[in-house]
């Protein structure tokens, strides 16, 4: 949005009387002079499930879930006073309702209650949708576009006043945040809601867009390019006194914002973008600054194969720390809870959101305070978890007996003994119109290819029979059978638009007697690149002497040989084909180390970058140490989102080389000696769903970091 700025100075007079009062202030004795009062924390939490003026399809489930894993956040990780929590939701614990007026008025107490240097959070979860633009003459928006978000009160086009009636526009938020900024909070805002897109993807997914026609809003067309999002970084009406912003944002003003059932299918529904955006933040053990967040939302999707959205940002706020907690979330909080029905399980205090997976084993330990609070009690194991809670159960485990259930007693302190990397299944499902895509034979072909996919992925894949419960869909164009992601398939042939969204991959002929290890072949594939990227996001804290840091290099020219970093900017990080790019690491640790490079692109495939085969020696970085990858040209012939992995492991005799998880010639390309270290059995636990143990002892996994950084490929 182009806007004048309007920066307001304090004019002489005032100023005078501010260095006057300093002065009086200076002359006061020290104990007679006012403390500065502590900073404090808000949020405002805005969570739209219900539209009485919109059609049944048009309703939300995750908006609600979006609140309360918010809310539980900042209250549980950044210490947020729950009285200073505005809630305008449908819970029954709510303030009030999302109506219009009532968000109106929870911005004007904000702005009334707020001091300097107050940190206030503002969640807009919902439908957004567009109208045209009606600012005064000069003050217009670049696409001709205002973007709008809906109150649950929103209803059709009022002619008169040229808006649709009780939506919340773009310049309100903006007039809104702005009061707040000039008392001098600083506001981080995250809006999760859809600007433009279209209406239905796969499964049980929704987006959270209504079309303007639905509203009888009368079309506008798009005028020009625009820069990004509802909040923009030149905020106007602001004293000099103003305090910063950080927004963040779902997707692209082109782009669908989803919501889906998660951590599962059996779990509530949430937006992606809070969702995966609380999940960092449980699961970051340092200082986290709003850009850092962004990008590791961005690491989270692709890890969890979702195409798309793209995530953003903007503000003079983002390299500031997340609500100011410049220490961090810290260690994990895991708490044993009150005992199931179930007989011999309890409930954890903690699930997915904290990192958590089924299969994961704890140690436990007595509640703080007691004498004896590092005692080890046992064991217990993940058998159930949604996004903030899990069920768990006593085992055995590292040669001890499981503990007696009257012995893990609420509050008992838990710690990660072992992670199940291979805990994420993908599942896979028919089309449930397959009629319309193929003959009955073609069908039955398809179900006898699904029918040996869990033994021949070692269990990384499994069959299920509702396309909503799945992850992936079986389908058959004309004689090709073909798979696809349900984050891209419009499950619902009744809806206009193409069957999918993003190109699906091809497995083979309906008739071909080998299509059963095809399908198991892709299904692998997509299982070892996915096992890569989660582990490249984190898993247990170690403590380690081996890190490592990697930059995109870009290059003006053939003729530039020094190339520049590649940004983390509004829309990710964004390559084109015939760019010219190489990857710069530097072992920031404190001890030598090996490295390989791994290149994953959109289409699943891996290929070895770095060392090159004929230099094998480049691959050991002493500390301090940094080395540039050869240039090379990026192409189209994937593109979407891409990242390199990097594994870093203290270097020792023989020399550590993972070039042999390249795809897909992976089993020809793997030799190595006859010596398996612990972070191969890590690595091959993750990809290949091979092992005693479905994960590592956080204790044996060695001296290692595995970082990953990713990018968007687009055709140029």
């Amino acid at each position: 949005m182009v806007r004048r700025s309007r920066w307001q100075r304090f004019p002489a007079r005032t100023l005078l009387c501010v260095v006057t009062l300093a002065v009086s202030a200076v002359s006061m004795p020290l104990a007679t002079q006012p403390a500065a009062p502590a900073p404090r924390r808000h949020a405002l939490l805005i969570g739209v499930t219900k539209y009485p003026n919109l059609p049944e399809r048009y309703q939300l489930d995750g908006p609600l879930h979006d609140v309360a894993l918010i809310r539980e956040t900042l209250a549980g990780r950044f210490d947020v006073n729950p009285d200073r929590i505005i809630e305008l939701s449908e819970a029954p614990r709510a303030n009030a309702r999302p109506t219009r007026a009532n968000i109106e008025a929870a911005f004007a107490k904000l702005a009334k209650t707020v001091g300097r240097s107050d940190q206030v959070m503002v969640l807009f979860a919902g439908h957004g949708s567009q109208q045209p633009d009606n600012d005064p003459p000069g003050q217009d928006e670049a696409d001709g576009l205002d973007e709008i978000f809906l109150p649950s009160d929103a209803g059709e086009w009022d002619g008169q006043a040229g808006t649709a009636r009780n939506v919340v526009i773009d310049d309100d938020v903006r007039r809104w945040i702005t009061d707040i900024r000039n008392a001098g909070a600083f506001v981080w805002v995250v809006f999760d809601s859809c600007q433009s897109g279209t209406m239905t993807r796969g499964g049980a997914e929704k987006t959270r867009f209504v079309p303007p026609s639905l509203l009888k809003i009368p079309d506008a067309q798009r005028t020009g390019p625009r820069g990004g999002t509802v909040m923009e970084s030149a905020i106007v009406g602001l004293t000099e006194g103003a305090a910063g912003i950080a927004a963040l944002y779902a997707a692209k003003s082109t782009e669908t914002t989803p919501e889906m059932r998660l951590p599962n299918s059996d779990s509530d529904a949430h937006g992606l973008f809070t969702y995966r955006l609380n999940e960092v933040l449980q699961q970051a053990t340092g200082a986290i600054t709003y850009r850092d967040l962004v990008e590791r939302v961005i690491k989270a999707y692709v890890a969890n194969s979702r195409a798309g959205p793209t995530p953003g940002f903007e503000g003079g706020g983002l390299d500031q720390p997340v609500l100011d907690a410049t220490d961090g979330p810290g260690r994990l909080r895991l708490l044993i809870g009150d005992r199931e029905k179930q007989a011999n399980r309890l409930k954890l205090r903690a699930g997915a959101i904290q990192g958590l997976t089924v299969g994961t084993i704890l140690s436990v330990y007595p509640p703080a305070g007691r004498g004896d609070s590092e005692r080890l009690i046992g064991y217990v194991k993940v058998v159930d978890i949604d996004a903030t809670d899990a069920s768990v159960e006593p085992v055995a485990y590292a040669d001890t007996p499981p503990p007696a259930l009257n012995a893990l007693v609420p509050d008992s302190r838990c710690d990660v003994a072992l992670f199940d990397y291979g805990a994420d299944v993908l599942k896979v499902a028919l089309h449930p119109d397959s009629d319309r895509h193929g003959a009955a034979a073609t069908g039955a072909a398809l179900a006898r290819a699904l029918a040996g996919i869990e033994k021949a992925t070692n269990g990384q894949a499994q069959t299920v029979a509702a396309a909503t419960a799945a992850n992936w869909i079986l389908s058959a164009q004309g004689d090709d059978v073909v798979i696809a992601s349900t984050s891209g398939w419009r499950i619902d042939p009744s809806r206009p638009g193409p069957d999918t969204e993003q190109a699906p991959f091809k497995v083979g002929k309906a008739n071909s007697p080998v299509l059963s290890d095809q399908l198991s072949d892709i299904l692998g594939r997509i299982a070892r690149v996915r096992g890569l990227t989660k582990l490249a996001l984190g898993g247990p804290a170690v403590e380690r002497d081996v890190d490592l840091e990697i930059d995109l290099i870009r290059y003006a020219n053939k003729q530039d040989s020094v190339g520049s970093p590649v940004p983390l900017g509004p829309d990710g990080r964004v390559l084109h084909a015939g760019d010219d790019v190489a990857f710069r690491l530097r072992n920031t640790g404190k001890t030598e180390a090996d490295v390989t490079l791994l290149f994953v692109d959109s289409q699943y495939g891996i290929d070895a970058v770095f060392p090159r085969p004929d230099a094998e020696s480049d691959s050991r970085l002493a500390h301090g140490a940094e080395v540039v990858t050869p240039r090379f040209t990026v192409n189209d012939e994937t593109v979407g989102w891409e990242q390199v992995v990097a594994i870093a492991v203290e270097s020792s005799t023989p020399r550590v080389d993972f070039r042999y998880l390249a795809q897909p010639s992976l089993e020809l390309a793997r030799t190595r000696g006859a010596r398996t270290s612990l972070l191969e059995q890590l690595l091959t636990t993750a990809m290949f769903g091979q092992g005693t143990t479905r994960g590592m002892k956080k204790t044996d996994v060695g001296k290692h970091a595995i970082k990953m950084l990713a990018w968007r490929t687009e055709a140029r």
